[in-house]
């Protein structure tokens, strides 16, 4: 039989929705009763600092010198007190074990399974994950630098970073729990997953454990896009996903940082040159925009072709299919293409990035087209951007002359 509050849970997945901060406590004050837990409760919000939240700061700082110790990671200031790292995470171990085994439990329940992590919720997960995979590079920011922002930073990664080995739970999937509990009928399990069910339902997100804290956040907002029957985030003018802990910038499903998206113009040869992810160097070159990519990028002409002609009018986009797009209109002279490389920045498959650059013969202002690594000639891409090959591309131009 479905849990009464099933139907629920299924909307509260639809970020961020209902909020109800007293609700929210009142709940947690129940949750931790029943763990037989003591702990201040307390909401992290927006524009919130470590100096502010002393209990966090003193928890983040023992967090970076486990990971000195674990990683063997040496800063270039003087080393923290590994081993009160050691004991801390020891004793929170002790107290959160109960809940942790019994949440285990309960969670193999079929209907609290098949309720995990739906709609906005999933989304949200994604966002953490993506996330998570830069924890280690913001530790060791924070060891280096020393200084507040870098330890805020760090902070913002422990808090919402999916994947970090310390005591941060994203409640969506640890409620369901409450749905294996009335399954099977344990009445241990439900004195804590129900109280929990409904701080989820009220809108807690994120609960992250101190040794006499229990900080929560409040549900994010998310913008997702459909692209292919999938849901990706992706905002063009701000953060795909709006939270109290950190705002993340997507660009179709690309963790990317905030300047790529609110200010493109910002971005710089460099910035791509020091970026290590593929993907986000693919994100920061089309922001960019080819056309200044190529130009301050010092590319290498390897083939440049002329064609004097009437010449149909470039495609206004590549995204459009080529079989969609429609020639409206023809110039007249000759026009120059290069096909330019870059020996310093590579494609997803490890190759050279190619363009072609057009210059219009009216204008002589310059185009820039994306380039297929396999590429030799300048007017086998610019065909290839009308679904032609550059024999039948060059034949239909003279067609028209």
């Amino acid at each position: 039989m479905k849990h009464p509050l099933f139907d629920a849970y299924v909307e509260a997945c639809n970020y961020p929705g209902r909020l109800d901060e007293s609700a929210v406590e009142e709940s947690l004050s129940q949750y931790l009763a029943a763990l037989g837990m003591k702990r201040e409760i307390v909401r992290i919000r927006q524009g919130w600092t470590l100096d502010a939240l002393p209990s966090l700061k003193k928890t983040v700082n023992l967090i970076l010198a486990d990971f000195q110790k674990r990683s063997g990671y040496k800063p270039a200031m003087a080393a923290m007190d590994a081993r009160a790292a050691m004991d801390a995470r020891a004793a929170m171990a002790a107290m959160d074990a109960m809940a942790a085994r019994a949440a285990r439990d309960a969670m193999a329940a079929r209907d609290a399974m098949a309720a995990r992590a739906a709609m906005d919720a999933r989304a949200a997960m994604a966002a953490m994950a993506a996330m998570a995979a830069m924890a280690a590079m913001a530790a060791r920011d924070a060891m280096d630098a020393r200084d507040a922002r870098a330890l805020q930073r760090f902070a913002q990664w422990c808090i919402q970073g999916r994947g970090w080995y310390w005591y941060r739970w994203e409640i969506s999937w640890l409620a369901t729990t409450a749905f294996g509990a009335d399954q099977l009928k344990n009445s241990t399990v439900a004195a804590w997953s129900n109280p929990l069910l409904d701080a989820y339902l009220a809108g807690c997100w994120i609960l992250y454990w101190t040794d006499d804290t229990l900080y929560w956040l409040a549900k994010p907002t998310v913008h997702i896009e459909q692209s292919d029957g999938q849901r990706r985030l992706h905002n063009e003018s701000y953060a795909a996903l709006e939270s109290d802990g950190k705002n993340l910038y997507f660009w179709h499903g690309v963790l990317v940082p905030a300047f790529v998206v609110v200010r493109p113009d910002w971005i710089t040869i460099d910035h791509i040159r020091k970026e290590d992810n593929a993907e986000v160097r693919r994100v920061m070159i089309e922001r960019m925009g080819w056309d200044r990519f190529c130009a301050e990028a010092k590319l290498k002409v390897i083939h440049t072709d002329t064609l004097t002609a009437r010449f149909p009018t470039l495609p206004v986009s590549e995204t459009v299919h080529a079989d969609m797009r429609a020639v409206t209109s023809y110039r007249e002279g000759t026009e120059v293409a290069e096909l330019l490389e870059s020996e310093e920045f590579k494609d997803f498959d490890g190759l050279p990035l190619k363009f072609v650059r057009i210059t219009d013969p009216s204008t002589g202002e310059k185009y820039t087209l994306r380039a297929w690594p396999n590429n030799t000639r300048a007017y086998e891409t610019i065909g290839q951007t009308f679904g032609m090959s550059e024999k039948d591309y060059k034949q239909q131009v003279y067609t028209h002359s």
